[in-house]
């Protein structure tokens, strides 16, 4: 499953390396995570086989949102990849259709995630699924000769 973290990883800094740029071998530390995630009732870890192969994977936890909201516990895709080869044949949807009956099953009322505002591809995945835009996070970075530039 690391290499498949590793290509997500590295698929993430190609689109906004300022966002999404990754410490080195920032994929070993999924490792305990999603040994966590495996046998737990709060978690979704779910890959998808073809032939013996992994094609796919989703992980996702339920997490407690801030006491000012209502909320209260919701789950949270964290992370989706289907390999390249793979694409196109139903594989990511169903990965996040069951990673949502999951987090159904766990009793939370939300799921929420976060995609790159270039990966359009992901955003329509999404929204076929059932999610709708929520919140739109903005990055700004120092231009040089200003204090951090």
């Amino acid at each position: 499953m690391l290499p498949l973290v590793a290509r997500t990883i590295a698929f993430h800094e190609e689109l906004d390396e300022a966002r999404f740029g990754a410490v080195r071998d920032a994929h070993l530390r999924y490792a305990d995570w999603m040994r966590r995630l495996a046998g737990s009732a709060s978690g979704a870890f779910l890959v998808a086989e073809i032939d013996g192969a992994i094609a796919g994977f989703v992980l996702g936890q339920v997490q407690e949102e801030y006491r000012m909201y209502r909320t209260g516990r919701y789950g949270m895709l964290h992370d989706l990849w289907v390999e390249p080869e793979r694409r196109r044949k139903g594989i990511a949807r169903g990965l996040v259709l069951a990673a949502l009956q999951r987090f159904w099953q766990a009793g939370v009322k939300q799921v929420r995630l976060d995609t790159s505002a270039r990966n359009t591809a992901a955003q329509r995945l999404f929204v076929s699924c059932g999610f709708r835009p929520s919140v739109i996070e903005m990055l700004a970075e120092p231009t040089p000769g200003e204090p951090g530039g």
